[in-house]
């Protein structure tokens, strides 16, 4: 509002409360609380109101400080640019065959704002949650595929590719059915109001990898996507865009090509899909892409529909682990590919520390939009979450916030 509005702040817990110990990034499967074996299922829980959290293990804080009164003064406000929503990847938990609960009653979780959703598990009986009013949905474009060495890849985290055959370059023939609970997911959000969809890569195709592995180099500090394939990584990339416009009805946002490539972890031991890119690989892939991109519209080598699609996408990059490495790596970046880049990407992985500040002069100063775009804890009672939700927005200033897995086994 144009005229500023007192505000009524509850504070639930003192500055004293203890703060459970945190990991930086969840990669183990956690145990989900199952009763001892031979025990009965635990009674159906009762209804609980919105603001408790379904989680027992939480502990009740003692009450902190007084109600305040704060006068918000939106005239003094920097500009920090226009709010994009909230979200999640759907890398890798929408891969998964769910049958408690359904995955529409997971999409009625994440992607509605009711009241009230009630579902059953598998071990807790039935629950009551409100929707969470999601926007954003990060979908994941897929590496692994028969032939492929697997090295340590985990089976729920192989993310099947679609252009299986690498002899057929042309995206028609290549094999589209491959991923279609991650599909499905996608388009569930969408019908529940989605509106910003993310495409993002973890590795490229198995095959244009040295390593024949999309898990990464032998070493985990060398680049893993051979550089006669860099062009096949830009295609099969805008292919996915063209062919979710006119066969899935999404129309993608966003290419995010890269995944934490600074890192060192992305090894034929790991367990996930990954791919390093040295800032000078992240600089020449930037440039195929959007070279690509710019004379399929240009040439009318596609459809019309498709050229519009096309048109209104905007690279992001580079998805860096932390804060300071993505600074290092906007810095690094050549000229020509910086201006390919019309937002710039960073998971939250750092936590409390990290110049999340200078992040955010350097987003501004380059005219680019700033997301975090990928954060995870395992801390149950929130309270990380929060703390590290307080300093992106006072010090980082997103235009947007995304979740990793907003739900495991």
């Amino acid at each position: 509002k144009d005229q500023a509005q007192p505000l009524i702040l509850n504070t639930p817990m003192s500055s004293t409360s203890p703060v459970p110990a945190r990991q930086r990034r969840p990669s183990e499967k956690r145990p989900s609380g199952s009763s001892a074996p031979g025990s009965s299922a635990p009674e159906t829980p009762p209804k609980r109101p919105r603001a408790l959290s379904s989680d027992f293990s939480v502990p009740k804080y003692h009450k902190g400080l007084d109600d305040l009164t704060i006068t918000v003064d939106p005239s003094h406000v920097r500009d920090h640019g226009t709010w994009e929503g909230w979200g999640t990847s759907l890398c890798w938990w929408a891969a998964v065959p769910w049958e408690t609960p359904r995955p529409d009653v997971i999409a009625d979780l994440l992607f509605t704002r009711e009241d009230v959703i009630r579902f059953q598990t598998t071990t807790h009986g039935t629950y009551e949650l409100p929707g969470l009013g999601m926007t954003i949905a990060r979908y994941n474009a897929g590496a692994s595929g028969q032939g492929m060495k697997e090295g340590k890849l985990y089976e729920a985290r192989k993310m099947p590719g679609f252009w299986t055959d690498m002899k057929k370059g042309d995206a028609s023939t290549w094999d589209w059915d491959r991923d279609q609970k991650q599909v499905d997911m996608l388009r569930q959000a969408k019908e529940r109001g989605a509106n910003i969809f993310e495409l993002f890569s973890n590795s490229p195709m198995w095959w244009m990898c040295h390593t024949e592995c999309p898990a990464g180099s032998l070493s985990g500090i060398k680049d893993n996507l051979k550089r006669e394939h860099y062009r096949d990584f830009a295609h099969y990339l805008v292919s996915i865009v063209v062919y979710a416009k006119s066969e899935w009805g999404i129309d993608f946002k966003y290419i995010a090509p890269f995944n934490e490539p600074s890192s060192h972890w992305w090894k034929m031991s790991n367990n996930q899909e990954g791919c390093r890119f040295g800032h000078f690989s992240q600089s020449q892939l930037l440039e195929e892409i959007h070279n690509m991109i710019h004379n399929l519209v240009r040439y009318r080598m596609t459809t019309e529909a498709a050229s519009q699609a096309l048109r209104d996408l905007e690279l992001a990059a580079s998805d860096e682990n932390q804060y300071d490495q993505a600074i290092d790596t906007w810095d690094s970046l050549e000229d020509v590919a910086r201006d390919t880049i019309s937002k710039i990407n960073v998971h939250g992985y750092q936590e409390k520390d990290g110049e999340r500040h200078m992040l955010h002069q350097k987003a501004a100063t380059s005219g680019k939009k700033l997301w975090n775009s990928e954060y995870a804890d395992s801390d149950a009672t929130g309270l990380s979450l929060a703390q590290n939700l307080n300093l992106d927005f006072h010090h980082l200033h997103p235009t947007a916030w995304v979740y990793w897995q907003a739900l495991d086994s």
